[in-house]
């Protein structure tokens, strides 16, 4: 009997036991999920996947799991969001292989070349240099952008007031580095759809408030200006007021699209730091070291104010900031013959009246109606292929015009700007060696058509006090997007009701400036 009582109070004590160890273990488990949670929730969130891959409940359990991972490698509690922070940013730069339809085999061993890739490119920290990630080129950013916009979108949510990008210095191997700043391309603003695309083009032919309204030369000039700034042109930095604090200077692979921009703490020595200046054209081969940072996000009193586009949350621009510890700009070692950098070189003119004004000249929103962009997709990197490449567009663009102006009596050009000439007044950063573009367009011309085609430039009188140069080009673009077809059309019969005719351009622009948009 009294065993027995006994048996009974040592079950009951451990039933007890039992259900004390159970409640402290589950007030642990939560204790620990609240101390590991933002680490769980960066992980779950910026962790790249795609696809059915990204339902939340997938994403938590590869967090958790990659979390029970890194603390198997005796990774202190406290050292654990910043060890997140490195592996969401090393998978960003080199993402998981995607192995459906492997065999397991086949799938081991991708992974296992995977994890070695990561590991080649990870140079940990030292007392002297903070950790850092190697990328061939700027290009693996551009291509992993939206596995970038989700990482910095949750670490904007957990440090609001803290400037967003990675905690992991990037060491980009190679690329291109030019005194240029990337405008936005239609097929970006329009979303990769090209409908409103052409169906502006239309619009824009057959209801322009000018002379040339569905003419050849309207549907020229409109056609390539569109075609000039599809894919997003690049213009030349300045030393003018937009230009002025710390412009940043732009860094790509292959082609201008695949760059992003560098801020420096003096971008004229970025722009000489890989080598003399008549090692290149406009571009010049370089290595960078800096933090990759969210243009939106990017403290707007590091940039200037004619690159406004850094900062607009609907571009989603990446800036690579060189002024931190460690980071900088050098020239690079390898295959020095490989000087391929492509982009747009143009040259633009203004369509003026004999007397030299602007048709447009009455209105801003429609300045971009006069401007003509005469431009190649060349080598910018290959001072040869440069020099060959810019006499054909100098050869093309004045048989263009002359031809122009056998068509259209009553039409003048008037050069404006190109991406060697900036033509506001003020000094550029850098330009590339040998004849400009506006000065070998001269013996195309003849001395015969220098006063329809006017090439003279005057700094201390710029064209229009500058309204069209490179410089310009910026708002221009912006007027662009804002000169809406429909409203335009609705201004031009309002218009015309009031007037019982066809209106006259000065009234349209009367009109046209007092109207909201």
């Amino acid at each position: 009997m009294i065993y027995a009582m006994s048996l009974d109070k040592a079950a009951q004590a451990s039933e007890i036991g039992s259900f004390t160890l159970t409640i402290a273990a589950l007030v642990f488990s939560i204790s620990s999920v609240a101390y590991y949670w933002s680490t769980i929730e960066l992980l779950a969130s910026g962790l790249p996947m795609e696809g059915a891959r990204y339902r939340a409940t997938f994403r938590y359990w590869r967090a958790v799991w990659t979390l029970l991972e890194m603390r198997g490698r005796r990774i202190e509690r406290n050292q654990l969001y910043a060890a997140a922070r490195q592996r969401i940013e090393l998978e960003i730069i080199y993402p998981r292989p995607n192995t459906d339809g492997f065999n397991r085999r086949e799938r081991r061993m991708a992974h296992r070349r995977w994890r070695q890739t990561m590991k080649a490119n990870l140079t940990p920290a030292s007392e002297e240099e903070p950790a850092k990630i190697g990328v061939g080129n700027p290009t693996l950013l551009i291509k992993n952008h939206e596995y970038m916009r989700r990482y910095f979108d949750v670490l904007r949510k957990q440090h609001p007031k803290q400037a967003v990008g990675f905690a992991t210095l990037l060491e980009i191997a190679t690329g291109f580095i030019a005194p240029l700043h990337l405008l936005q391309g239609l097929i970006y603003r329009y979303g990769e759809e090209w409908t409103p695309i052409v169906d502006r083009y239309g619009h824009d032919i057959a209801h322009d408030p000018d002379p040339f309204g569905n003419l050849a030369v309207r549907k020229f000039q409109v056609f390539t200006f569109d075609c000039w700034l599809l894919w997003g042109p690049s213009v030349p930095l300045c030393t003018c007021t937009p230009w002025q604090s710390n412009p940043a200077v732009q860094f790509g692979y292959g082609d201008e699209n695949n760059s992003l921009a560098v801020h420096a703490a003096d971008p004229k020595s970025v722009l000489t730091a890989p080598g003399p200046d008549n090692s290149s054209a406009l571009a010049r081969k370089a290595r960078a070291i800096g933090a990759l940072r969210w243009g939106p996000d990017f403290p707007r009193a590091d940039l200037c104010a004619a690159q406004e586009a850094i900062w607009n949350l609907d571009e989603e621009r990446l800036i690579l900031d060189t002024t931190v510890h460690g980071g900088k700009v050098s020239g690079t070692g390898d295959n020095s013959n490989a000087t391929y950098y492509s982009a747009y070189i143009w040259v633009i003119f203004v369509m003026c009246t004999p007397e030299g004004i602007p048709f447009h000249n009455y209105s801003p929103t429609y300045r971009w109606r006069d401007l003509i962009p005469f431009f190649i997709h060349g080598n910018i990197a290959e001072p040869d292929t440069y020099d060959i490449q810019t006499d054909e567009l100098a050869r093309s663009a004045a048989d263009s015009m002359l031809r122009l102006l056998e068509e259209n009596a009553g039409l003048t050009f008037q050069f404006a700007c190109a991406i060697d000439e900036t033509a506001c007044g003020s000094p550029m950063i850098a330009r590339a060696p040998g004849e400009t573009i506006r000065e070998k367009m001269r013996k195309f011309i003849g001395a015969e058509h220098a006063d329809k085609i006017r090439l003279d430039f005057d700094p201390k009188n710029p064209f229009q006090n500058g309204r069209y140069s490179s410089c310009a080009l910026n708002g221009i673009v912006h007027s662009y997007y804002e000169d809406k077809p429909g409203i335009r059309t609705r201004i031009l019969a309002e218009a015309e009701a009031e007037l019982g005719g066809a209106p006259t351009p000065a009234a349209i622009g009367t009109r046209a400036t007092s109207s909201p948009r």
